[in-house]
């Protein structure tokens, strides 16, 4: 390449750097004016602007909270879904801002509330639960309840497993496997013989998180019996977590190790 040709690329390529810069332009940080450019994105479908100011939005944190609280007061608006995931990202006490709509007399509006509360205040949470009737937001309230530093969230969620609902049962199994809680191996132990088999599956991956030693004979004696395939695939996975053994999927070769009294 000439030295006429080198110089005309790299201009080119200066002036390719140089119109993306102007494209994307810096986000201004006013709680606000991000609002407003949020608007503006979802108006015009640009998820991925839409995505940029709800990372900014985290980033602002506390200075925007006045304008995010004013914006909450009008659930109907369609920047809530966007805001309350920005919530989700932040501290604690910015997720409280959501706890007035965890009483919206829209399902998908306290779904959303629920799940940007995560960790946030238990009692209240723990109260919505109670009076909760859609499943979906019950579910997401296991869920964030389930990130909450209080001890007592791991009793409540032990006594959840005996929901007739399948996914209450499935939300709890992941919320302990996430407290990993280690001493409720035997409840898992009997949530793997669960007639629903999403539970099952969550029950085999919890022991993989949280499983000692002597769960390796009880998911070995799972295998034969598990009739769906992905679970016994997730069998192998929690075995190799549990033990860090390379023997794949070859059930002889698990048992030859646990036989031999490793």
């Amino acid at each position: 390449m000439t030295k006429s040709a080198s110089i005309t690329l790299a201009m080119i390529l200066l002036l390719g750097i140089s119109a993306n810069a102007q494209k994307r332009t810096h986000l201004p940080m006013h709680g606000g004016k991000l609002l407003a450019l949020l608007d503006k994105a979802i108006k015009t479908g640009q998820s991925e602007e839409a995505e940029r100011v709800v990372r900014t939005l985290v980033v602002l944190g506390h200075h925007g909270k006045r304008a995010i609280a004013k914006r909450l007061k009008h659930p109907e608006d369609t920047a809530i879904p966007y805001i309350l995931t920005a919530l989700s990202r932040m501290q604690p006490d910015m997720r409280l801002l959501a706890k007035p709509l965890l009483s919206h007399k829209e399902s998908t509006v306290r779904e959303q509330a629920a799940m940007a509360m995560a960790g946030t205040s238990h009692e209240h949470l723990m109260r919505c639960y109670e009076r909760e009737k859609n499943p979906a937001v019950r579910e997401a309230l296991i869920e964030s309840l389930a990130q909450s530093d209080d001890e007592s969230i791991t009793d409540f969620l032990l006594s959840q497993l005996q929901s007739p609902d399948a996914g209450i049962r499935v939300r709890s199994v992941n919320g302990l496997a996430l407290r990993t809680a280690s001493n409720i191996a035997n409840e898992m132990h009997a949530i793997i013989r669960d007639a629903e088999p999403s539970v099952r599956h969550a029950g085999i991956q919890a022991l993989g998180v949280i499983g000692t030693p002597s769960t390796l004979r009880v998911l070995l004696d799972l295998v034969p019996i598990e009739s769906n395939p992905a679970n016994v695939q997730a069998i192998f996975d929690a075995l190799r977590a549990i033990t860090g053994q390379p023997f794949g999927n070859n059930i002889d070769a698990w048992k030859r190790w646990l036989g031999a009294g490793s």
